[in-house]
């Protein structure tokens, strides 16, 4: 057995040229395409000139000197910031105006086709570098007053991009985790004993600097002489140099250690190794900061060699991959515009307003006889909250981690898809304090239901077909909202898609056709299908004309039960969409594509009806 990793306390501005420090952004600009095999990506791994809740700002042309080095195509696509479970091959990668873009390609391994399923589904699309600072520039603390920037990122060493969920604790850096296995070949130890040397020199060389810079600076006091201010900057400088020098002392210590680690081979039984284990410095400082509540959990491993175990249980191959129903794929969480909603802010509120047009001829001499009207009127909406929960125990965690790892994204993707379903059939409502806390469906709040005669279309067809149902749709969009919304997309329920799939015109020639980027097409609008939606029912929307207001988006927390082993992961999340009441005409909603084509069919005797079946205004 052998137990070699390492985790290096990190303070932020400590070490700041070798911490693998760690920033996600959530990236809307992902280009997805595939074959047979694999699925191929297009994203940003970290963007230009925004503030992070560290206060950093990453400067155009950080990664500049890094991508033209060697060490830029060693850069791995991982899971989670995990070294030891890449996911893909980055096989590009660059800067331009916006910040680092990479093309990578997702490999077909178990842990590659679950990351595939999850970019594809909608449920990630927040990437993460794990890198470190080599040059940065620091403001004066007026303008950090001022501008909220603590430091400007010029120069950065990139180690790895990671496909990440959304973190508890954004401010959470990992600096550095090595674990190798008992049954690695010498190649690979060989290997991870000149990376560590390399990284232990660079530890040395970055701890001279700074002594370097500390000489430098007590030159400048005698130089200051009486300019008391300039001393006490100069001495702040040297405080801060002497707390990473001493943090270096300390990084130095654990990482020869670990060294040693390769090198020693000391077999020892199961109880050996895990008595040292517990007895470790490291795993009383875990039980200590769980118990203190500084982390919800901590977790340390003790990895056996059992090549030398007798019976037949070793004989046995435990495929550990979970075998379960897939949920559904994720419609409109993802797709519909989203806004923030601000610190201590948790109602929506928006101005609906109404004018009419009064102008007409006037006779000379004489006054306008009829005035124009206008008015606005206050709307508002409170938050909907959404929540769910994973309970588990620390044997969970540690006897079986792939099934907690597997619980836990389909937790998250379980409540994902929960607000997804919501966004379109959820009944909230101003009817009474309940209804308002819920979320307003597109269904219910955000579309109006089809109306042949608004469409100017009641009878007018003989034998009408699906294709002519949505041009009367689309006259009813164009008439009700004056030409301002233009529908682009169709939501329908897969069975009706496969009863129209292979509808044609006239011509002969099909009406739903296939694009490029993987979607069909049906009179140019986008069409998407979800078992979400009823069957025999209909959307056709502009999908402008919907705001998802998010607090915080999703939130993951984990909580230790008292005084037991057992844990609960609660997943939480605030929002509401809204939808104006004159964007409502942008999205025409039909409960039933038989009735909707029996009001527009000629001779039917419903020409006054609005073949919607559903009573919505």
């Amino acid at each position: 057995m052998r137990l070699a990793f390492f985790i290096l306390a990190k303070s932020r501005s400590k070490m700041p040229e070798l911490n693998i420090e760690q920033k996600s952004i959530v990236c809307r600009e992902v280009k997805l395409s595939r074959d047979e095999k694999h699925l191929y990506i297009e994203a940003y791994g970290a963007y230009f000139g925004n503030i992070d809740s560290y206060g950093d700002v990453i400067n155009a042309g950080a990664f500049k000197a890094f991508l033209a080095s060697e060490d830029a195509g060693r850069v791995k696509l991982c899971w989670q910031h995990d070294f030891n479970d890449v996911i893909g091959v980055i096989t590009e990668m660059g800067e331009d105006e916006k910040g680092l873009w990479f093309k990578a390609t997702i490999s077909n391994t178990a842990k590659g086709k679950d990351a595939a399923t999850l970019i594809e589904d909608g449920a990630l699309n927040e990437f993460s570098i794990g890198y470190s600072t080599r040059e940065a520039e620091y403001p004066s603390e007026e303008e950090t007053r001022a501008t909220g920037v603590y430091r400007y990122l010029k120069e950065v060493y990139l180690y790895e991009i990671s496909l990440v969920t959304r973190a508890a604790n954004p401010k959470a850096t990992l600096t550095g985790t090595e674990r190798k296995d008992e049954t690695q070949t010498t190649k690979n130890t060989n290997k991870m004993d000149e990376e560590l040397k390399k990284q232990l020199e660079e530890m040395k060389r970055e701890q001279q600097r700074l002594s370097d810079e500390n000489k430098s600076l007590r030159q400048q006091i005698d130089e200051a002489k009486n300019n008391a201010a300039a001393i006490d900057e100069i001495k702040g400088k040297m405080t801060a140099n002497e707390e990473s020098i001493n943090a270096l002392d300390e990084s130095i210590k654990q990482m020869t250690e670990t060294m040693k680690g390769l090198v020693e081979h000391k077999a020892q039984t199961p109880s050996e190794a895990i008595c040292k284990s517990i007895n470790s410095d490291e795993f009383k400082n875990l039980v200590k900061d769980v118990v203190e509540g500084k982390r919800a959990s901590g977790r340390m491993e003790v990895k056996l060699d059992t090549s030398a175990m007798t019976g037949t249980v070793i004989r046995s191959l435990t495929d550990n991959t979970i075998y379960a129903d897939a949920q559904k794929k994720l419609v409109f969480l993802d797709s519909i515009r989203k806004k923030d909603v601000p610190q201590d802010k948790s109602v929506i509120v928006w101005v609906e307003g109404s004018f009419t047009d009064n102008t007409d001829y006037v006779n000379e001499g004489s006054a306008v006889g009829s005035a124009d009207g206008a008015s606005a009127e206050e709307k508002s909406r409170k938050l909907a909250k959404v929540g769910a929960k994973l309970p588990f125990t620390r044997e969970t965690s540690t006897d079986l981690s792939y099934f907690l790892n597997w619980a836990r994204e389909e937790a998250i993707m379980a409540i994902r898809n929960k607000v997804d379903t919501l966004l379109l059939t959820g009944s909230g409502a101003d009817t009474n304090d309940s209804t308002k806390k819920q979320i307003y469906g597109i269904i219910g709040q955000g579309s109006t239901a089809f109306n042949a005669t608004t469409a100017g279309c009641a009878g007018k067809f003989v034998a009408p077909a699906l294709w002519q149902l949505i041009d009367a749709i689309d006259a009813q969009i164009s008439l009700s909202t004056n030409d301002a919304f233009v529908a682009d997309t169709i939501y329908m329920h897969p069975s009706d898609f496969a009863i129209y799939k292979n509808m044609k015109d006239a011509n002969g020639r099909l009406l739903f056709e296939y694009d490029n980027g993987g979607f069909y097409r049906f009179l140019g609008k986008r069409v998407v299908t979800t078992s979400k939606m009823t069957a025999g029912s209909l959307i056709v929307a502009d999908t402008s004309i919907w705001d998802l207001y998010e607090k915080l988006g999703f939130e993951i927390e984990i909580e230790r039960v008292a005084s037991t082993d057992s844990y609960v992961m609660y997943l939480r999340w605030r929002g509401q969409m809204v939808t104006p009441s004159n964007k409502k005409k942008g999205a025409v909603y039909v409960a039933s594509i038989a009735t909707a084509l029996a009001a527009i069919t000629k001779g039917s005797g419903s020409g006054s009806g609005s073949g919607s079946g559903n009573g919505q205004a």
